[in-house]
């Protein structure tokens, strides 16, 4: 199943890219705030990183991207006695974006899509130690228009729910049309 997720990720992506160019194609990059809930021991981290994005509008209301997530900031999770330092290491995804238009400068929109996520632990008892893994995302934002090649981002997904572990948090960015 893993496999089937991994390789049907690759396609999107690959699906996605390629309709870039033949597209309305658009680039971006934002700043990445989320929050990794750790269920089993009762604690959190906030986790920032940045995001680059490349993507394609393939009519008024759908499109699709890739992005790509590398953790800039860590934080401690504690159980008991025991003190975990986790970072994220990267957030790597495709996705469809569906919205529509309202009036010419704000199109809000929900995003559905496949995200691997990989966390870093690092522990003074156990070591260190990473984990990756995939799962569906989903989520929602709006754009607004700046002009007509640049736009704002404000955006919530959830990344990865499932193990007792859920990524969720917020995005704030800017794109252009290219």
């Amino acid at each position: 199943m893993k496999k089937l997720i991994a390789h049907s990720t690759c396609a999107l992506a690959l699906i996605t890219a390629g309709s870039a160019m033949a597209a309305d194609p658009y680039v971006g990059g934002s700043a990445l705030f989320v929050d990794a809930e750790f269920a089993d021991i009762n604690d959190e981290a906030s986790l920032t990183g940045i995001t680059g994005r490349l993507g394609t509008m393939l009519n008024d209301n759908i499109g699709g991207e890739v992005r790509v997530s590398l953790g800039v900031g860590d934080d401690s999770i504690s159980s008991g006695i025991f003190k975990t330092d986790v970072e994220l290491n990267s957030l790597i995804g495709g996705y469809m974006r569906a919205g529509a238009p309202v009036g010419q400068n704000f199109f809000p929109y929900a995003v559905l899509g496949f995200t691997r996520t990989e966390l870093d632990f690092s522990n003074d008892f156990f070591g260190n130690d990473s984990e990756s893994e995939t799962d569906v995302s989903w989520g929602f934002g709006a754009d607004m228009s700046l002009d007509r090649k640049l736009s704002l981002n404000i955006e919530y997904m959830n990344y990865y729910d499932k193990d007792d572990v859920e990524i969720s948090g917020f995005s704030i960015g800017i794109a252009s049309k290219i």
